[in-house]
């Protein structure tokens, strides 16, 4: 049986930022985000670290409030419900992909079982590639 490798958690996101925005703008921002089907934070949060990232220049960031000069990609709303329902199956098989691999660790389970299943995930990485290949930008 083998040992269980030490996994890194995900960034922890404790630190806070409040932001103020009017009415309008918020709406904006709300209404971008669910075409691009995210929730508001992941959006603004995107948007933050691309206007913030090393080697954007001052003439390339984002002027003050104005959410528009940040370079987003578009999805069609067909492209939009190909990565969501490809999201969908990816979840469902890193679920199956860690309870099998749980079961591998004591020794339930033969490693080689864990083959079609990480082909369908290279699969779903595949077609979100090419989805992500076909996106307009702005």
């Amino acid at each position: 049986m083998s040992t269980p490798t030490r996994q890194s958690a995900p960034e922890s996101r404790d630190a806070r930022l409040t932001v103020r925005f009017a009415p309008a703008e918020l709406a904006r921002v709300e209404r971008r985000a669910r075409a691009l089907g995210l929730k508001p934070s992941a959006y603004v949060r995107g948007l933050a670290g691309e206007a913030t990232k090393p080697g954007t220049s001052k003439e390339t960031a984002a002027p003050a409030g104005d959410l528009s000069a940040v370079t987003v990609p578009t999805l069609a709303p067909k492209q939009l419900a190909a990565v969501h329902a490809v999201r969908v199956d990816v979840k469902r098989e890193t679920v199956n992909l860690n309870q099998m691999v749980r079961l591998a660790h004591r020794g339930d389970l033969d490693l080689g079982q864990l083959e079609p299943v990480i082909a369908r995930l290279a699969e779903s990485n595949e077609r979100v590639l090419g989805l992500l290949a076909e996106v307009s930008w702005p």
